[in-house]
């Protein structure tokens, strides 16, 4: 539900920077789909054409194994050349390549290149981890309800709000503790051409001097996000729903006791007859950080409004998908939600994902693409999950989004890969190798024909706004190696995760490339 959380990253409630932790949605638990169970289809050379500016090897794009040799003629201190290994399977697997000049090739002197491998990192879960998975945990027990019928229905009463009105919320404050927190609402607006009208409450235990300003921006970007949601990702729930919730108006709570960055929780939609913690609502809460600056005040404007972006699309996702969606691809489509609303890594207002990005670079054979992390990883392994759903639901949107649009997406009731595949009209190996190759070809062009992210350059440097420090992305991790030395490895490689090696400064002589794959395996080889 919430979202990334960096402490004054805008988007989400952000908690420490050198935490990163990413945000736990209201919605989304584990779907049906068991990624350890299916070995991917490998795609064909028909199916995936070589991206612009590179060549490749006939019947190289891909290759399987068990063994593969290579040949690439007159390779120059110009030349580049790619081996991108990708694991179709449900296992890790390890897998061996070399590369070396012609001249030396039959009398290898063997000089090995540490295969670059992320050792698998667990610790304590943390209590925010904990509790974000509670919440996924109960979105998954969560009835997706329906319109009220015509029955007499018990109905939570929608009450008139006013400004300075103040009331009382239950309110997460820890991993396990809720807590009534009574609010002050500081405004109140109807949606423009709905019946809905939204309503904000500040903590009563904050100064208000302190959110001078920040209410009102936060309701004019709060009317933007709302709309563009709903075009993006499709309608939330409304109306008194067939349990009895009103769930027409929209309220919003401001406080420094949230937990976490800002979450959206299921259990809110319920009469507290069925949970006993709901505040009967179409709620979420936003954790205000502290403001003692004019850039504590700007950042506390993105921050807030990002988070709203993020976890209004949990509420969709929820209404849309129910519990089918795994908690991936869920946290793919919010991560996306604050990249359509401009809370983006290149027009410098979105630190955390560009954070979070990095660390899934640094662990990028390790970490599945569909799957979610582990209740004990490691922070930083946690983090680098939300970097790799941020990069694909922006890449899956581009590329086989209508304008966008991931509306039909949404709607689909199935599981996550067979509703990817009816969304995009193409094999999930097929997706999944691109992806892969979009990050090491990195083409941010707009038409980069599915090989990168249009506007986002992988390797960049960005800096960013009020008072927040560059980040330099790396692109993924890569063994770089030099075509005069005979190197070899043999890293292991996490399911649906992705090996790079990068050869250059050749004199001209082929270069020999080998590998040697289990089955499942495939090789792409490019060259430049």
């Amino acid at each position: 539900m919430n979202k990334f959380h960096f402490k004054y990253l805008l988007i989400a409630a952000l908690i420490a920077v050198a935490t990163l932790t990413g945000c736990g949605g209201g919605g989304g638990g584990g779907g049906v789909f068991d990624p350890g169970a299916v070995t991917l289809t490998i795609p064909t050379s028909n199916q995936l054409t070589v991206p612009a500016a590179f060549s490749s090897v006939d019947g190289a794009f891909p290759t399987i194994g068990p063994n593969v040799e290579l040949e690439l003629a007159n390779f120059t201190n110009t030349s580049e050349a790619l081996m991108v290994f990708v694991n179709m399977t449900g296992q890790t697997q390890q897998l061996t390549w070399g590369a070396e000049e012609l001249p030396t090739a039959a009398s290898r002197r063997g000089a090995i290149i540490a295969g670059r491998r992320e050792i698998d990192k667990q610790g304590v879960r943390s209590p925010e981890h904990a509790f974000h998975l509670m919440l996924r945990q109960q979105s998954q027990r969560q009835r997706r309800l329906g319109p009220a019928s015509q029955q007499p229905l018990r109905a939570s009463a929608r009450s008139a709000v006013a400004v300075n009105d103040t009331q009382s919320f239950n309110l997460y404050v820890s991993d396990t503790q809720n807590k009534p927190v009574s609010a002050i609402c500081k405004h109140t607006e109807l949606l423009a051409g709905t019946d809905k009208k939204f309503h904000i409450f500040v903590d009563n235990s904050v100064n208000m001097a302190q959110v001078a300003g920040i209410v009102g921006d936060i309701a004019n970007n709060w009317t933007k996000i709302y709309k563009k949601n709903r075009d993006i990702f499709g309608e939330e729930p409304t109306g008194v729903l067939d349990n009895g919730v009103d769930a027409t108006d929209f309220y919003i709570v401001i406080s420094p006791q949230v937990f976490t960055a800002g979450y959206f929780y299921t259990g809110d939609l319920n009469l507290t007859s069925a949970t006993s913690d709901s505040n009967q609502k179409k709620i979420f809460f936003l954790k205000l950080e502290s403001i003692a600056s004019v850039d504590d005040k700007a950042r506390a404007v993105n921050v807030l409004s990002a988070t709203m972006a993020h976890e209004f699309q949990h509420m969709i996702h929820f209404w849309q998908r129910g519990s089918n969606s795994d908690i991936w691809l869920e946290e793919a489509m919010s991560g996306y939600a604050e990249y359509i609303n401009d809370y983006k890594i290149e027009n410098g207002i979105n630190q955390s994902k560009a954070l979070q990005a990095k660390l899934y670079f640094d662990q990028v054979s390790d970490v599945q693409l569909d799957a979610w992390h582990l209740s004990n990883d490691h922070p930083d392994t946690v983090n680098a999950h939300y970097g790799k759903v941020f990069l694909f639901g922006i890449w899956l949107a581009q590329n086989y989004g209508s304008s966008g649009s991931v509306v039909s997406l949404l709607k689909n009731k199935t599981s996550d890969i067979a509703a990817i595949e009816a969304f995009t009209g193409k094999n999930f190996g097929e997706l999944y190798a691109k992806f892969m190759l979009a990050l090491i070809v990195n083409n941010p062009a707009a038409d980069n024909g599915g090989y990168g992210i249009n506007g986002l350059d992988l390797a960049g440097t960005y800096p960013f706004i009020n008072g927040l420090e560059s980040v330099k992305l790396t692109g993924p991790a890569v063994a770089n190696v030099a075509a005069t030395t005979d190197s070899s490895s043999s890293p292991t490689i996490a399911p649906r995760a992705a090996v790079y090696v990068r050869v250059t400064g050749g004199k001209g002589n082929g270069l020999w490339l080998t590998a040697t794959l289990p089955a499942g395996t495939a090789l792409f080889q490019l060259r430049k």
